[in-house]
This record gives structure tokens, sequence and C-alpha cells, in this order.
């Protein structure tokens, strides 16, 4: 799969990463210019879709990729599918599926990247649950993250009293489920219907065992400020359930780096990247991979 932008021609490949005895799904986007040691690059995706639906959003003649933009900066961009997801091997029992499971293929995938790539470090983007499991690699492998963004996630965790404690270990993703969760008044319809196209072919069922991880207040998963150590972005969009103003405020204050951002988008939601602001949310993000 190609495509060409301003020039640039880019490419989709597929890869497969086994552990513990499953394979993880991964999808690399690169160019026909080789890119540096420093733009290696892995996005995590949420505890709904799987990594090409969240990142790889395509839409003609528009651009609504995080990778193929990052691509367009000169990096190496991959994206997995956690177990249990998109195009990954799925366990019989969706409730296996945790935190620790995911930091885990996480940790694989970054292996292999390295591995390929020939490189210490790579930089690491983590969506919602996404920014959990990020959140706890980078805490853990300081000396093989570069840089951190969390995005929508990570920054602190609490119980949610939403959530109902699911009864089966998988839940079904309609169309219906989808828009309910996405702000109508700021998405982009086209972007939002290749969201929804991509998800309904590959991520109709996900896992609940991450569910069960947002009810229990008493051992929340999740990685401690003071642990992390890279230089770390968080960005929320100002109109996200999941933004606590004064709880990631108080996480990024205890960040152990001097080198961090917070930036509030405003007019947006939980899905930033389908959203009005999604052009300032790429900038953003590839301006503060492509420090030095």
């Amino acid at each position: 799969m190609a495509s060409s932008s301003k020039n640039l021609v880019v490419n989709g490949t597929e890869h497969w990463v086994t552990r513990d005895g499953h394979r993880i799904h991964v999808w690399r986007k690169s160019s026909d210019k080789s890119a540096s040691d420093n733009n290696v690059t892995l996005l995590v995706h949420g505890g709904t879709y799987s990594g090409q639906t969240d990142f790889d959003v395509q839409v003609r003649g528009e651009n609504f990729s995080l990778m193929d933009h990052l691509v367009g900066l000169g990096h190496d961009v991959f994206t997995l599918a956690v177990w249990g997801y998109g195009k990954s091997d799925r366990p019989t029992d969706g409730f296996q599926v945790t935190t620790q499971s995911a930091v885990e293929d996480t940790a694989a995938v970054v292996e292999f990247m390295r591995q390929i790539r020939n490189v210490d470090k790579v930089n690491i983007l983590g969506w919602s649950w996404g920014g959990r499991i990020s959140s706890i690699y980078a805490s853990k492998n300081p000396s093989k993250v570069k840089r951190l963004v969390l995005y929508a996630g990570g920054a602190g965790q609490r119980s949610d009293a939403t959530v109902s404690r699911p009864e089966e270990s998988w839940r079904t993703i309609t169309r219906e489920s989808i828009v309910s969760r996405i702000e109508q008044d700021v998405v982009v319809p086209e972007a939002q219907e290749a969201f929804i196209d991509a998800s309904l072919t590959w991520d109709v069922k996900a896992p609940n065992g991450t569910q069960l991880e947002f009810l229990d207040a008493e051992s929340p998963v999740v990685a401690a400020p003071e642990d992390i150590a890279t230089p770390t972005l968080i960005i929320y969009g100002s109109r996200d359930p999941a933004y606590d103003g004064h709880r990631v405020s108080d996480y990024f204050a205890r960040l152990n780096t001097q080198d961090k951002e917070l930036v509030i988008m405003p007019d947006s939601g939980h899905f930033l990247f389908l959203q009005k602001p999604k052009n300032r949310f790429f900038d953003v993000v590839g301006e503060f991979f492509n420090q030095d």
C-alpha cells in the first residue's frame, strides 16, 4: 500500500511480533527517504480500537492520518494492535487483556523496532488507555524512550463511576456506539465515516479487561509521574470527559523532567484526530517529537 503527498511516497507494510505465544500485528508507515535515528516512533492505541484504525485514518484529498503526518516530518512510524485487538491474536477470555499484558506487548514491539532500525531509543505516543500503557513503559525503560506524548490519558488515574462492571469479557462495537462518544458539533464528518468504516472492519469486538481496571480505585494501573524522566508532552481536548484540570496539572507538575509541556486544545474532545483542531494537534505532536 502506498500513497504520495507533496512528492513523498509513503509506504505501508505489515509486520508480526510474537510475545508469549501470541502474534501482535504491527503496521508501519515509512517513506522513500530514510528517517533519522532520532525519528523512529511508536503510536499506542486506546481501549476500544486498534492502532491502524486510530492513527492511519484515510480520507481522500485530506490528511487525517497522524502516521502519514509524521512520515512527512521525517519519521519511520509504527503502531500495533495489542493482544485482543485488530488483526492480532485474541484470547478466549477478553478479561485476560490487561494493562500489564499491553505493556508487555508494547515492550516486544519496541524491541522489534530497535532491532530493525538499529536504534537505542524510540518516540512513543499513547492515546487514552494507550497513554497509561506508554507512561508505564517509559517509567520502566527510560533508556529506550526518546520523547513521550500522553494524549487524552495516562496523566493519573481514577476509578470511573460511569462505567458499569461488565458481565461479558467482550463488548460489541457499533456505528452507534462510536458516534455517541464523539462530539458531533466539532467532528469532521468524512473523517468520522472513514474511522467508522475501519473500526467496523477490524474492531467489532473489544476486550473488557480494561473496564475492570477502571473500576478498581484501590489498585489503579498507572505510572507514578516521579518515575517518568523522559521529556513528556501531555495533550487533552478541553471537552474530553477524561480531562480533569486539577488532576492533570498535578500529574504534570510532578513529572521528573524539566523538558515537559501541557497543552489543552479548545473545542475538542477525546477524538482530537477526527475533529476540527486536528491540524493544530498534529503540529504540536510533530514539533515536540522533532526537538533535539
